[in-house]
Protein backbone atom coordinates (compact mmCIF):
# COMPACT_ATOMS: atom_id res chain seq x y z
CA UNK A 1 0.00 0.00 0.00
CA UNK A 2 1.18 3.21 -0.94
CA UNK A 3 0.32 6.78 -1.16
CA UNK A 4 -2.15 7.34 -4.41
CA UNK A 5 -3.45 4.17 -3.78
CA UNK A 6 -7.15 3.66 -4.33
CA UNK A 7 -8.56 1.80 -1.47
CA UNK A 8 -11.55 0.70 0.24
CA UNK A 9 -12.45 0.38 4.25
CA UNK A 10 -13.06 -3.37 5.21
CA UNK A 11 -15.40 -2.61 8.08
CA UNK A 12 -19.18 -1.94 7.25
CA UNK A 13 -18.97 1.72 9.05
CA UNK A 14 -17.12 3.85 11.01
CA UNK A 15 -18.37 6.50 13.27
CA UNK A 16 -17.57 10.19 13.23
CA UNK A 17 -16.96 12.21 16.02
CA UNK A 18 -20.55 12.44 17.27
CA UNK A 19 -21.21 8.88 17.27
CA UNK A 20 -22.81 8.64 14.08
CA UNK A 21 -22.42 5.73 11.75
CA UNK A 22 -21.28 6.75 8.28
CA UNK A 23 -20.67 4.26 5.67
CA UNK A 24 -17.48 4.61 3.86
CA UNK A 25 -17.18 3.93 0.19
CA UNK A 26 -13.60 4.16 -1.51
CA UNK A 27 -11.07 6.73 -0.90
CA UNK A 28 -7.41 7.81 -1.97
CA UNK A 29 -4.29 7.25 0.56
CA UNK A 30 -2.60 10.53 0.88
CA UNK A 31 0.07 9.12 3.83
CA UNK A 32 1.03 6.55 5.64
CA UNK A 33 2.38 6.90 9.59
CA UNK A 34 4.54 3.78 9.57
CA UNK A 35 6.58 5.13 13.18
CA UNK A 36 3.85 5.17 15.35
CA UNK A 37 1.48 1.86 15.23
CA UNK A 38 2.07 -1.51 13.59
CA UNK A 39 -0.14 -2.06 11.37
CA UNK A 40 0.59 1.32 9.93
CA UNK A 41 -2.01 3.68 10.19
CA UNK A 42 -3.07 5.01 6.85
CA UNK A 43 -4.55 8.35 6.48
CA UNK A 44 -7.33 8.38 4.04
CA UNK A 45 -9.65 10.90 1.91
CA UNK A 46 -12.58 9.35 1.49
CA UNK A 47 -15.04 9.78 -1.66
CA UNK A 48 -17.05 11.91 0.33
CA UNK A 49 -14.07 14.45 1.42
CA UNK A 50 -13.63 13.18 4.47
CA UNK A 51 -9.86 12.67 5.91
CA UNK A 52 -9.45 9.71 8.35
CA UNK A 53 -7.02 7.48 10.01
CA UNK A 54 -7.29 3.73 9.81
CA UNK A 55 -5.26 0.85 10.30
CA UNK A 56 -4.04 -0.98 7.25
CA UNK A 57 -5.49 -4.20 8.16
CA UNK A 58 -8.82 -2.15 7.44
CA UNK A 59 -8.31 -1.17 4.05
CA UNK A 60 -8.31 -3.51 1.29
CA UNK A 61 -6.28 -1.89 -2.18
CA UNK A 62 -8.96 -1.64 -5.12
CA UNK A 63 -6.31 -0.45 -7.17
CA UNK A 64 -2.44 0.48 -7.42
CA UNK A 65 -1.33 4.13 -8.85
CA UNK A 66 1.22 3.96 -11.30
CA UNK A 67 2.71 7.15 -11.87
CA UNK A 68 4.16 6.44 -15.00
CA UNK A 69 0.50 5.44 -16.53
CA UNK A 70 -0.23 8.99 -14.98
CA UNK A 71 2.00 10.81 -16.58
CA UNK A 72 1.53 9.20 -19.53
CA UNK A 73 -2.20 9.92 -19.33
CA UNK A 74 -1.40 13.65 -18.86
CA UNK A 75 0.91 13.56 -21.85
CA UNK A 76 -1.71 12.24 -24.18
CA UNK A 77 -4.08 14.38 -22.55
CA UNK A 78 -1.83 17.68 -23.50
CA UNK A 79 -1.22 16.61 -27.16
CA UNK A 80 -5.30 16.96 -27.86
Amino acid sequence: MKVGDLVSDLREVHWDVVNHPQSIGVGIVTNIIDDVEIPPLIEVMWDDGYISKVSKDELSVLAEFIEHEIVELAMALADE
